[in-house]
């Protein structure tokens, strides 16, 4: 029965904005950005859901799903003015282009698409996950990998997708390990390509790869932290990621850690009289 402000415990899709000085992320069915060191600013302020965001590559926008016009739909908020335009129905795990001319999401129907194109790039598989670009021709998402015709048991293993009509290929960093859960756990490609982050045995690695996607090293771990939401700086040198712990921000060439706090609260809205449903 408090009605006493309270921190916000549900922190959920953190993105590190491409300077490196922001997150956004969504909190209480909004979506909101925080200067790091500052307070943070909602960006919406509706009954509806927002999930999913992801930076411009010059950090003017930020494109995230919404399901304010009855089904999860891909907007676009342009920051400074304050307004929104659609760009896709039924989308979401959006992941903003490195030159900034695409967006590519999950449909409806589980598949790969990219916006302005009429077909998807990879069909339908058991629940992608959530795609990151390459610096030119590829992207890479997450997709399980059965271990035989009889189950869906199996591993989550990386897929990379052709965006120029090559045949896709399948990637396994360490063979019987889970690339995350296919859903916020990466991974996630550095702006040079030149690394992927994402979350194995439940721990942040960061692994090098050339910008086409062959491995040129193996996965490293981060942090002992349990970990997910894994974002990056475009100078490839700062990864923000979500633990248990709250926000993190590394970087690698050091492997300096430093905490990013979410100084945050809200106050239940506590109805007032009786209302009797008959």
């Amino acid at each position: 029965d408090s009605r006493a402000a309270r921190p916000v415990q549900g922190i959920s899709s953190p993105v590190l904005s491409p300077d490196g000085s922001q997150v956004a992320f969504c909190a209480l069915g909004d979506l909101w950005v925080m200067p790091i060191g500052g307070a943070a600013r909602r960006l919406t302020s509706d009954r509806f859901v927002e999930i999913d965001p992801t930076w411009s590559p010059d950090g003017r926008a930020i494109a995230y799903s919404s399901d304010r016009d009855g089904t999860m739909d891909l907007f676009v908020r342009d920051i400074a003015a304050g307004t929104d335009r659609k760009l896709a129905t039924e989308a979401s795990k959006a992941s903003w282009s490195s030159r900034g001319s695409e967006i590519a999401y999950i449909n409806r129907d589980g598949a790969l698409a990219i916006t302005g194109r009429s077909e998807p790039v990879f069909g339908r598989t058991f629940e992608t996950g959530r795609p990151t670009w390459a610096p030119e021709g590829w992207i890479a998402v997450t997709a399980l990998q059965p271990y035989s015709s009889r189950f869906r048991e199996g591993t989550n293993q990386l897929m990379l997708v052709s965006t120029t009509g090559a045949a896709p290929r399948q990637l396994t960093p360490v063979a019987h390990h889970s690339i995350g859960t296919r859903a916020n756990d990466g991974p996630v490609w550095s702006r040079d390509g030149s690394k992927m982050a994402f979350v194995m045995d439940g721990v942040m690695h960061v692994m090098s790869t050339t910008p086409t996607g062959e491995v040129t090293g193996a996965p490293r771990k981060v942090s002992d932290d349990l970990a997910d939401s894994p974002s990056w700086a475009a100078d490839s040198k700062r990864l923000l990621f979500q633990t248990t712990r709250g926000l993190k921000l590394a970087d690698v060439t050091t492997s300096r850690i430093t905490d990013v706090p979410v100084n945050l609260s809200w106050t239940p809205a506590i109805p007032q009289g009786r209302t009797v449903v008959h």
